[in-house]
């Protein structure tokens, strides 16, 4: 799980580098829901949290890659 929190900082570093600036507000909030997400599994070892994270870490992420290509059309 700490490699997926690692890749989401990643992330909205390479825009703070790349462009200056943090990334727009809809892409930080989908960044910051992810990484809340992630960061709620390890902290409890009941099964149910595990697995509500991980369901919520596959909720956001289907809505943000929808979000994204919603925007390429």
């Amino acid at each position: 799980m700490s490699l997926f929190l690692a890749v989401l900082a990643v992330s909205v570093s390479k825009d703070v580098v790349l462009a200056g600036t943090l990334p727009a507000p809809t892409n930080l909030g989908f960044h910051a829901a992810l990484f809340l997400c992630g960061a709620a599994a390890p902290t409890s070892r009941r099964d149910l949290v595990q697995l509500l994270a991980a369901a919520a870490v596959l909720a956001v992420m289907l809505v943000y890659i929808s979000m994204l290509f919603a925007n390429l059309a």
